[in-house]
Formats: C-alpha cells, sequence, structure tokens
C-alpha cells in the first residue's frame, strides 16, 4: 500500500517521522513490520504492536474472570455428581476382593483337609494394627507363624449365618438349597473336602448343610456394601455380591 511515509523509516526508527504521520502510514498497512520496543520509547502507547493482524490477537488473549468462573463452576456441579458414584464403585470393589480373598483361604484349607488326611477350620484372630485377620487353624486354636491368613480391612464386618442383618437375607438363604450352620461353629472340612461342624477330636459332616459368611463394608458417606461367601453342602466355595436393589448375584 502507498503511504506518505517510508516503511524503511518507520522500521528503523527515525525519529523525524511525526506521530500522526506514523499512524496515518500503519492504518495503510497494518501488517507492516516495526521495531516495537521503539514505537513505544519514542510514540509511547498510542501506537500498536502491526506485527500481527486484530484476528490473530484476539485469539491470544487470555480467560476472562467469567469465562474462568463458569468453567470451574462446570468442574464442581461435575465432581459433585460424581463423587458419590466413584466411592461407591471403590468400595464395592474392596469388598469383592475381600470376598475373593476369603474364599481362596477356605479353599486352602479344604485342600490342606483332604491333603493330610485330616480336619481344619477357618478362624478369626485379632491383629496389632486392630483389624481382624482370618487363617487355617494347621497348628491349633491360635494363630501361629505359617498359618494361612488373610486380613481385611477396618471398615470390612464378617457375620456368619442368619440374623446378620443383610438385605433380602432370609429369600438369599433359602434360595441356597441347604440349612446353614449356626453362627458360632467354625467353618471346617474334613478329610474329604466335605463341610463338617468340629466336635472334640473330631469333625463328623452333617449331610444337606453348609456355611454362608457375610462381609458388610461401610463407605465413607454412610452407606453399606454386602457380599457373602458361601460353603454349600458338596463343599464348593462360592462368592455373592448384593446390588443396590437388593439382589444377590454369583461371581
Amino acid at each position: 500500500a502507498k503511504s506518505s511515509v517510508s516503511n524503511k523509516r518507520i522500521q528503523t526508527g527515525d525519529k523525524s517521522v511525526g506521530t500522526k504521520s506514523v499512524l496515518r502510514a500503519l492504518r495503510q498497512c497494518p501488517n507492516v513490520f516495526y521495531d516495537a520496543d521503539w514505537a513505544s520509547k519514542y510514540y509511547g502507547n498510542r501506537l500498536q504492536d502491526c506485527r500481527m493482524d486484530p484476528g490473530e490477537t484476539s485469539h491470544k488473549r487470555g480467560f476472562s474472570l467469567l469465562e474462568l468462573i463458569i468453567a470451574v463452576t462446570i468442574i464442581m456441579i461435575l465432581a459433585a455428581v460424581t463423587a458419590p458414584k466413584m466411592v461407591s464403585v471403590i468400595s464395592d470393589i474392596k469388598l469383592r476382593y475381600s470376598a475373593t480373598d476369603l474364599a481362596g483361604l477356605l479353599q486352602t484349607c479344604r485342600m490342606q483337609a483332604v491333603r493330610k488326611n485330616t480336619f481344619y477350620g477357618v478362624q478369626p484372630t485379632p491383629l496389632p494394627q486392630g483389624n481382624t485377620g482370618y487363617f487355617v487353624n494347621l497348628n491349633g486354636a491360635a494363630y501361629a507363624a505359617g498359618d494361612p491368613l488373610v486380613v481385611l480391612g477396618m471398615a470390612t464386618v464378617i457375620s456368619q449365618g442368619a440374623g446378620s442383618g443383610a438385605p433380602n437375607e432370609a429369600a438369599f438363604l433359602a434360595g441356597l438349597g441347604f440349612i446353614t450352620v449356626a453362627g458360632a461353629v467354625v467353618p471346617s472340612f474334613n478329610a474329604r473336602g466335605l463341610p463338617c461342624v468340629p466336635l472334640a477330636n473330631t469333625c463328623p459332616q452333617i449331610p444337606g448343610q453348609g456355611f454362608v459368611l457375610f462381609l458388610q463394608r461401610t463407605t465413607p458417606l454412610g452407606g453399606a456394601r454386602w457380599a457373602a461367601v458361601v460353603v454349600n453342602a458338596s463343599g464348593r466355595v462360592q462368592v455373592w455380591s448384593c446390588d443396590t436393589q437388593g439382589n444377590w448375584l454369583q461371581r
């Protein structure tokens, strides 16, 4: 574009060029490159850097305060909606792990009883950390080093047999197809790998009976999640979980 002011003089910082002439030249040639430091020194803030067009400049501006407030508000709303769901999912996963570990311990007890042609049971034991562990009583009624052990979290509580308070407990137990042994009896297996009730130095099997251990975990938001480990009358170990509607599903 033509101008009364030389582009070369503007670029090199000629002080003899008047402010109005420079502004007029820049209006006619908006993409003319000039030294921004020189312009600021001799012409003040009335000159703008013409190294980029107005459209490009608008794309490089920062967030306004209103935009920042809107973004933070949306993030907080999403966090408030998803946080309880995430807490429930995490509690369900931890409870399922505990149930699976306990089921594995019962299976270990069963295999040891068959291998050594005797009977063993799974008993609770307090731990120094304040939580509870369950162990296979290979060396007697008290836990000893070397006994298979499963450590439960502080928020997990186990109840055996009826009366646990689990959702739809009566219907769940009735649907298992066997009689549940009373909660005071140590879940045990005889030399044939079948559930039995310890009595002095023997462990006779009572046909048609099995064990059910309910696991309850309290969530940080105050709710409760439930699972169950079942030893049926043939000695098979199963893991069940309860959904939020009270339905029991085998895992």
